[in-house]
């Protein structure tokens, strides 16, 4: 099954191996999704790379918690970001 250009499915044999693609391809060879990641989206993907390290600097810090209660709002299940390090800002990033 493949999206088409208004976004209704057609059924037809592939010969790409979908194992083989990458997410952007897949989703928008059999989803039909082109472009950037909806918004949701893109906070679930930042929350997850920052709830994932166990040191994040002091904005880091808020920007997961603030994420977290986004997503939160979003009704988008996720767990409580864990204790991390804080860190000092790294030299020239200071506000």
């Amino acid at each position: 099954m493949r999206s088409g250009r208004r976004g209704r499915g057609s059924r037809e044999r592939s010969d790409d191996d979908p194992r083989l693609l990458t997410a952007a391809q897949l989703y928008r060879e059999f989803f039909g999704v082109h472009g950037p990641l909806s918004p949701v989206s893109e906070r679930f993907r930042r929350y997850g790379m920052l709830a994932g390290v166990t040191e994040r600097t002091p904005s880091e810090e808020r920007e997961v918690h603030e994420l977290f209660a986004q997503l939160e709002r979003d009704e988008v299940a996720v767990e409580a970001p864990e204790a991390a390090d804080v860190v000092d800002e790294p030299a020239g990033d200071e506000p």
